[in-house]
């Protein structure tokens, strides 16, 4: 905020990012076979709202910080989401009350670094995609090339 920084400035930072091969699809077609999604992410949603605009479609949960941002587009607040480091795995046990499952038995988290280990601990399947340090690669199945697909197919396999 001290920098003045506006969501056109943020967005036009995120212009080159991508997301990950096949994310769409494989994104619907869990959604078709009838996954719950969520974001559970300490990211903030003008990355989200930027790369997909149609995330509401796609997600049934989402858990970031929330960037607020006056009428001339400058930054002047910021909602600071609950649910990153240890709060992560708050939200899948909550999620998983509300679809009334079992964290253990029926969830699976798809993270990658050192600040989703508690909720890997916490879920039953938990995939490092692609992991960014020894900490998820060591306590999770790791996936290492760029294909959301490949994910959708360990989840279909369990």
């Amino acid at each position: 905020m001290t920098r003045k920084v506006t969501r056109k400035q943020l967005a036009d930072m995120f212009a080159p990012l991508a997301l990950t091969k096949n994310c769409r699809q494989a994104l619907q077609q869990m959604r078709h076979e009838g996954f719950v999604l969520a974001v559970i992410s300490g990211g903030v949603n003008v990355l989200l709202e930027e790369k997909m605009p149609d995330y509401r479609e796609l997600f049934d949960f989402v858990f970031i910080n929330e960037l607020l941002f006056d009428r001339n587009g400058a930054l002047h607040d910021v909602v600071a989401t609950e649910y990153d480091f240890e709060g992560k795995a708050e939200a899948l046990s909550d999620i998983c009350k509300r679809v009334g499952c079992h964290p253990k038995e029926e969830a699976a988290f798809v993270g990658d670094a050192f600040n989703d280990e508690a909720i890997m601990l916490t879920a039953g399947l938990s995939i490092a995609y692609p992991p960014k340090d020894e900490v998820v690669g060591g306590i999770a199945v790791s996936i290492k090339e760029d294909n959301l697909d490949l994910v959708r197919q360990m989840l279909m396999q369990e």
